[in-house]
């Protein structure tokens, strides 16, 4: 049940404007295992939203 959360989080973290301020409040608002789910997914949502707009910016052109 935390994985599908700990998604929704990472993706959310991955688009946010602010991504330090999100984790701060993240890291003092969930339990530390959590927290630790999240960094560990956080590097391949990033990369998966990267290639995703690279994608849809070749799309446009």
């Amino acid at each position: 049940e935390y994985e599908k959360g700990v998604d929704h989080l990472t993706n959310a973290i991955a688009v946010c404007g602010q991504p330090q301020q999100l984790l701060q409040v993240l890291q003092q608002t969930l339990p530390p295992p959590v927290f630790q789910m999240l960094l560990t997914k956080l590097p391949t949502i990033s990369q998966r939203i990267v290639s995703a707009q690279s994608l849809a910016e070749d799309d446009v052109e």
